[in-house]
Formats: C-alpha cells, sequence, structure tokens
C-alpha cells in the first residue's frame, strides 16, 4: 500500500471518530435541560427538540468558556467572564454559570475536545494528501 492509501484510511478513521464524539457530545446537550436552562435563563425548547445550529452554539460557548477557565479564570478566582458586554446568544452567561458548565459539565467538554483533536488531525491528513 502507499502512503496516500494510509493517508484516506487515516482520513476515514478520523472522520468516524470525529462523528462519534459529536454524536456523543450532542447527546449530553440534547439530555439537559439544566444546562440549557443556564445558558438561556430558561429552557426555551421545553416543548419541542433542539435544532443543530443552537447545538453547535452550546458547543462553542462551552469550548469559549472552558478556555477562558483553563487560561485565566484557574489561575485567578476573582476572574469575571463576559465582563465588558453580555453573550449575545446566551444573555444569562455570567461567571457563576461558566463556572458551572466548567464544573459539572467536564464529559461535555471532554467530547467537544476530542472531536476538535480529531477534526483538526483529518484537516491535517487532508493537506498531507493534497501536497505527498
Amino acid at each position: 500500500m502507499s502512503v496516500k492509501d494510509y493517508l484516506v484510511l487515516s482520513s476515514i478513521i478520523c472522520i468516524i471518530f470525529f462523528a462519534i464524539f459529536h454524536q456523543l457530545a450532542s447527546r449530553i446537550i440534547t439530555k439537559s435541560p439544566d444546562l440549557r436552562g443556564k445558558l438561556y435563563g430558561f429552557d426555551f425548547f421545553e416543548k419541542r427538540s433542539i435544532d443543530i445550529p443552537n447545538i453547535q452554539a452550546i458547543m462553542s460557548v462551552v469550548t469559549v468558556v472552558n478556555i477562558q477557565y483553563f487560561l485565566y479564570a484557574k489561575k485567578n478566582p476573582k476572574y469575571v467572564f463576559f465582563k465588558n458586554r453580555k453573550h449575545p446568544l446566551f444573555p444569562n452567561l455570567d461567571t457563576s454559570v461558566a463556572i458551572y458548565i466548567v464544573n459539572k459539565y467536564k464529559k461535555l467538554n471532554l467530547y467537544i475536545s476530542l472531536q476538535a483533536i480529531f477534526g483538526i488531525l483529518f484537516l491535517f491528513l487532508g493537506c498531507m494528501f493534497l501536497f505527498y
């Protein structure tokens, strides 16, 4: 087998793991009205199912909160999340909600991080395929 064959197989495996971790993270978001209630201020999707753009928005805000916590708030306990302005999609998001999300949803952060790792690895393998 040539190197390009190995790159294609590795890309397929990366996409499969990306999809698995994306589904696991989506399942946690759809099954937890507590998380949606903390972010929106009320359970916006109480009587209907949550749609894909809102799942992606929640994943992105969980990622941003965890990165801010890791870089700043872990070392400085008086750090204020979103100090200058409110978050445009999630007006209820403040420091107490951010700390609650970081502490309670560690598995969600793990799934999102693994999804990001496999997504970046897929992009890297795609570039390697083009330039090899």
